[in-house]
């Protein structure tokens, strides 16, 4: 089990945080530059590709 669990300092959820401090879990919400970035493709069901780009970073979904 980890120490902490870090969260993103707009992330606002109180049973969220209620439910993981039962379970031990310590909640910390210091601010950091950027703590995680998604970048995905996602297959739609006619086989075409749809690019998405985290805005938190200075990603570009593009494509051909």
């Amino acid at each position: 089990m980890p120490d902490n669990i870090k969260f993103e300092t707009s992330f606002d959820d109180t049973i969220t945080f209620q439910s993981l401090k039962k379970l031990g879990y310590a909640i910390d919400q210091t601010n950091s530059p950027i703590i995680g970035k998604v970048d995905a493709i996602l297959v739609l069901s006619d086989g075409k590709l749809e690019g998405g780009a985290d805005p938190r970073g200075d990603d570009t979904a593009v494509g051909f």
